[in-house]
């Protein structure tokens, strides 16, 4: 994190986009960014942004720009993919270039390690 006066730089990453009839989540949206938001802003004097995971894939947001990644998943699962290629790459870039990641969700390490019919040609990230 910075030192002296400047303050740590976190993104918020919601790639929680299951809904609906096979996901665990009703609506269409949700507020778990705010409960990472609180928890983190509570916790010391930060800098805090967050966007969709789609901000990421487009170039929207580099995530070497921040010392702190906190990325959320929820109950994707591994029949939509947890993590696009395109999004492994990027983490990958981001923690090869000294970044800090706290990803969770559901499926994510057998989504990565684990083939299965959905499954994408991917770059890993472990």
């Amino acid at each position: 994190m910075g030192s002296g006066s400047e303050n740590g730089k976190v993104l918020i990453v919601d790639g929680f986009d299951r809904y609906g009839a096979d996901g665990s989540w009703a609506e269409r949206t949700h507020s778990f960014n705010t409960a990472y938001f609180n928890s983190l802003i509570q916790a010391s004097d930060l800098l805090i942004s967050s966007c969709s995971n789609e901000s990421i894939v487009d170039d929207d947001l580099d995530l070497n720009n921040f010392d702190v990644v906190v990325w959320f998943l929820g109950d994707e699962s591994r029949s939509e993919n947890t993590l696009i290629t395109l999004e492994q790459a990027k983490l990958a870039d981001y923690l090869e270039n000294g970044g800090n990641l706290f990803i969770s969700g559901d499926d994510i390490g057998f989504d990565l390690d684990i083939a299965h019919g959905n499954r994408e040609l991917r770059h890993t990230l472990f």
